[in-house]
This record gives structure tokens, sequence and C-alpha cells, in this order.
């Protein structure tokens, strides 16, 4: 306790200020750990989950999408920012230094080089570039250290799983355009 002070910080201020003179609650922490966050995509759909029809239908979009929505969250992308990935296949050199592809067995620091958009093709041909709102840059996993593998666990090195495609079509306006991965990735996570 600070001398002449009730409490030792601002927070414990807070907390009786908030509780005591404004009769409000304080939140419990419902926050979910990792690990937890990994369990119940495990049961909930990759083991125990009961697939539609349609979803047994379109398995490969389903895997497609997952891979996407994985290293948005593993790198702390926006919703279409895996699609200006620049080394997912193939080695990339910026500055003297190469980057080695995601989907190199032998690439352990899995660093992503990221352009300042990419290109789209709609539905006749014509192709439209789509910009990254934080521009070229690398990016690196953001991995909790008391889960090394979650780029193992969430299969994102695969190169058997494509990432989506889509094709929007010939009449679509630019602000369309702009929207369509996240769009369709919102979609995708609703069900």
């Amino acid at each position: 306790m600070i001398s002449g002070f009730l409490y030792d910080t601002e927070s414990e201020f807070y907390l009786w200020y908030e509780a005591q003179m404004k009769g409000t609650k304080a939140l419990e922490n419902d926050i979910i750990i990792v690990g937890d966050a990994i369990e119940v995509v495990k049961k909930n759909y990759l083991n125990d989950y009961e697939l539609t029809n349609a979803q047994r239908r379109n398995i490969q979009s389903r895997k497609s999408w997952m891979k996407a929505c994985s290293i948005n969250l593993l790198y702390g992308f926006r919703a279409s920012e895996f699609k200006a990935i620049l080394n997912l296949d193939e080695p990339v050199t910026r500055g003297g230094y190469t980057f080695k592809a995601l989907h190199d067995p032998d690439n352990n620091q899995n660093i992503l080089v990221i352009d300042e958009g990419f290109w789209v093709t709609d539905t006749s041909g014509k192709k439209h570039w789509i910009t990254t709102k934080t521009g070229k840059r690398i990016a690196r996993p953001m991995i909790h250290p008391d889960y090394p593998d979650l780029v193992e666990v969430m299969d994102v090195k695969n190169p058997l799983i494509k990432l989506p495609e889509m094709v929007p079509k010939a009449n679509s306006t630019a602000e369309s355009l702009k929207f369509l991965y996240s769009r369709c990735m919102s979609e995708r996570l609703k069900g």
C-alpha cells in the first residue's frame, strides 16, 4: 500500500470505484486459452462434428477455407491477406535474403512474404487488382510458447490443401471485389 492510499495501483482503485461507487459488477474473465480453443475446434469441427450432405460434397472447399482461416489466425492477417502470400509454394528473395516457401518441409521459420495486393479474374476473364490494407511486408506466425506445434496442428504447411479461389461475376463493382474474400470467409465461418 502506498502511504496515505488504500490501494497499491490505479487498477485496484478503479475496481473498487466501479463496484462501490458506481455499483457495477466486475466482469469475470471469460477469455478462452489457446489450448482450450484448439480442443473446441478439434471436437466440434475436426472429429465429432456431424457434416450435412452439402458439407460432405464440399469437403475440399471446407479444408481450403479452414487453411485460409488458420493462416489468418496464426499470422494476424485480415480476411483476404492470405491471397497476397508470395512464398506459399516457391521461395522469394527480398533485399538479398531468400525466404523459403511455406510449403517447404525444411522451412522451420515459416516467415511469409506478403505483397501489396493480389489478382482475381472475373467470369469474363478480366483481371482485377485487390490491394491489402497494410501493403508489402513479412510476417511471422504468432505462436504461444505453450503450443509450439500450432503450425503443424492447423496444417497450414500442407501443399495438398489449396487456398480458396473466388471468381467474381463480370459485372462486380469495385466495392464488391474489395470485400470478395472477407464476405465469403464470413459466410464460411457462420456455417
